[in-house]
């Protein structure tokens, strides 16, 4: 894999700034080439705001271990087909407006497109996308895929950030958004990503007990909407003896929401040429249950729910020299 780029900046005037640029893409498994143009243009309203529009195109490989699968069943033409598969494309468009309360302070928000294409599809599985591959922590090993897929992502996020002043900084960020997908059925469906929406914050506090001591509280936030899955079909599953989806709700149900608070709680102390720092972190100590995925237990004749780590304290000791 090879890429190059550029990139130029001009001032048209006080307030209008141009930034453009070009990137080239090549891989040499099977000589795929994108050229990529970039361009933004900003525009300082006062001291305090600030418009900005952009557009890109942008390119990337398929999931690497897709150009290498073998199906014993298929024919070696079938399974040749994956190793020349074109790079996944996209036509990204952005709009943002930042606002500076202080020096300190700011808000921004945004609205962004992103027009995918290229996505390797299966034409005997319809449903099946390489936008969604990793999911589940596995790769297929469907072959004779081809470019025929395509995407959309598009959504409004905002960030609120205070820099670090007096000891003290927050960033709040959040996002609401779409995420759709097209297999070679042609049929739109959400991808395994579209939880539709996201909350994260950041606060933390640094007292100094002294010129060489100093106490830190940190506190991490993150609510978000659970991730999409396909229902397990629990009698087909009895019928068969082995889990069984019904995949005619792809993606269709959703888990719980994600929440996870964390507080790290620290010591702080400068020597001559080091600082020493003694922490525990408190992961998830609400210790909330969240739902990793469900499974189908032949044993009971059951649907299953796993669910992720819950309370985990991690105590640290960090020298820095």
């Amino acid at each position: 894999m090879f890429r190059v780029f550029g990139q130029w900046q001009y001032k048209i005037n006080e307030k209008l700034k141009l930034n453009s640029g070009i990137s080239g893409l090549y891989l040499g498994l099977n000589k795929s080439l994108s050229i990529e143009p970039r361009l933004g243009l900003s525009y300082r309203i006062n001291d305090k705001n600030n418009i900005a529009i952009a557009y890109g195109r942008h390119s990337q490989m398929q999931p690497l271990p897709i150009y290498f699968s073998i199906d014993r069943n298929a024919t070696a033409e079938q399974n040749a087909l994956n190793k020349e598969l074109d790079f996944i494309k996209s036509h990204h468009y952005v709009f943002s407006y930042t606002h500076h309360f202080t020096n300190k302070l700011k808000l921004k928000s945004e609205l962004y497109y992103q027009n995918l294409s290229s996505i390797a599809v299966d034409p005997n599985e319809g449903h099946f996308s390489a936008l969604n591959i990793g999911a589940d922590f596995s790769f297929p090993k469907n072959t004779g895929l081809l470019n025929n897929g395509t995407g959309k992502n598009y959504g409004m996020e905002f960030t609120l950030q205070k820099n670090l002043h007096k000891g003290f900084y927050f960033l709040l960020t959040s996002s609401i958004f779409q995420s759709k997908y097209k297999g070679s059925d042609k049929i739109e469906r959400n991808t395994y990503y579209n939880s539709n929406y996201v909350v994260n914050g950041l606060v933390g506090k640094e007292f100094e007990i002294n010129k060489n001591l100093y106490l830190t509280i940190d506190s991490k936030f993150t609510y978000a909407g659970g991730k999409k899955h396909t229902p397990i079909d629990l009698q087909a599953s009895i019928n068969n003896n082995e889990e069984t989806l019904n995949n005619t709700k792809i993606f269709e149900s959703q888990y719980a929401p994600y929440i996870r608070p964390d507080l790290k709680i620290g010591v702080k102390t400068n020597v001559k040429k080091t600082t020493h720092t003694f922490s525990i972190d408190l992961q998830n100590f609400i210790g909330r249950k969240n739902v990793f995925t469900e499974i189908y237990n032949d044993q009971t004749q059951s649907v299953k729910t796993l669910y992720q780590r819950g309370f985990f304290p991690d105590v640290r000791y960090q020298i820095v020299f």
